[in-house]
């Protein structure tokens, strides 16, 4: 769940990024805070997200919800390496 927000996130500010001119990691790069509601389970806290540049072309995302998360215990931050493709292949849905 927390590594497909991630995905999802980089996605976002990624297409934001496009529309200013020519991807890059860099332009992903920074750290972004603010704060997150569970209605739910009525628990709320910080969230932080960090896109970091790397060489060849990789950009580290990190996610950290502090808090109860989803009605459980803080969690530890989650990250994922994500590498820059030319073009990417999918499968048509069956």
């Amino acid at each position: 769940m927390r590594f497909a927000l991630v995905i999802a996130v980089a996605a976002v500010l990624a297409s934001s990024a496009a529309a200013m001119g020519p991807f890059t990691t860099k332009t992903l790069a920074g750290t972004w805070t603010g704060s997150w509601t569970d209605e739910t389970f009525g628990s709320s806290g910080p969230v932080t997200f960090v896109a970091t540049p790397l060489a060849n072309s990789r950009l580290r995302l990190s996610v950290d919800f502090g808090g109860g998360v989803f009605g459980c215990s803080s969690a530890p931050p989650e990250s994922t390496t994500l590498s820059k493709r030319s073009s990417v292949r999918c499968s048509p849905a069956r």
